[in-house]
């Protein structure tokens, strides 16, 4: 089983993209230490980027699950994945250690902090004490106001609007599971994105905010020439109402549903 194992972690970090795929114009970064993370936060100070677009990684979708990774992006050539809780022997971050740099970058009030499914990645940063201060735009719900009938999966649009070989590292990771829950003999169910190489997640993980930062500047225009930006407004005003209600509960009249009922 070891040698299978082994095997099968050497061949993960050998996904093939085509030459014609648009991200090979990217820059996508594993970052490893905090020495590195600081470099990250000074080069975003100096940028000062108008967008930053954030994506977690987490163990799984339900409200038990936990973060895993955090990634970002503001250009094609900054991209940035931070690993904190992977089940393997790569080397990793201790979230602790980086919350204060994380609060810089997600503390700014001037700038656009982009999402896909903001909810989701509300709860998951949130768990580990962060929270961005700036203006929140949500591309899924972009894309539900332009064309509410059709699907609004992240790799979907991409495929759709940006980039053809955008499901590529999704097929790959998808493999590498089915394999390894055979090897380890666990059901797919029981493990999630955590037992997934660094190296391999970090680019699934750099390209979804690239594809969420593309998205945005793609999407936004649309929402206002179609005159959808009322509509929109009114659901992005919803987002924190409705974070705060899945975060605390909210009360029922337990009578009057079983009554409805």
């Amino acid at each position: 089983q070891d040698a299978r194992l082994a095997e099968l972690y050497a061949s993960a970090a050998s996904v093939s993209v085509p030459d014609d795929a648009v991200t090979h114009r990217c820059k996508f970064t594993t970052v490893l230490t905090v020495s590195q993370l600081q470099d990250v936060v000074e080069a975003f100070l100096t940028d000062a980027p108008d967008v930053l677009a954030v994506d977690t990684e987490t163990t799984g979708l339900r409200w038990r699950h936990h973060l895993i990774g955090i990634s970002f992006s503001w250009s094609d050539s900054h991209n940035y994945y931070l690993p904190f809780r992977h089940e393997t022997s790569c080397q990793q971050l201790e979230i602790g250690a980086c919350l204060p740099y994380l609060e810089i970058i997600f503390g700014c009030e001037n700038i656009v902090y982009v999402f896909h499914n903001y909810k989701f990645d509300f709860h998951k940063l949130l768990r580990e004490g962060l929270r961005v201060s700036g203006t929140v735009h949500d591309t899924q719900l972009m894309h539900y106001v332009l064309d509410e009938n059709s699907e609004h999966k992240l790799k979907v649009l991409a495929v759709k609007y940006i980039d053809k070989y955008a499901q590529i590292y999704e097929k790959h990771i998808d493999k590498f599971r089915a394999r390894l829950g055979r090897i380890l003999k666990i059901k797919l169910k029981e493990f999630g994105f955590e037992r997934i190489p660094v190296a391999v997640l970090s680019e699934y993980a750099c390209r979804d905010t690239w594809y969420t930062l593309e998205l945005y500047k793609l999407l936004l225009p649309d929402v206002y020439h179609q005159q959808m930006q009322s509509v929109y407004a009114r659901e992005l005003e919803t987002l924190p109402i409705l974070c705060d209600i899945e975060d605390t509960g909210t009360k029922i009249n337990q009578p009057l549903l079983k009554a409805m009922s």
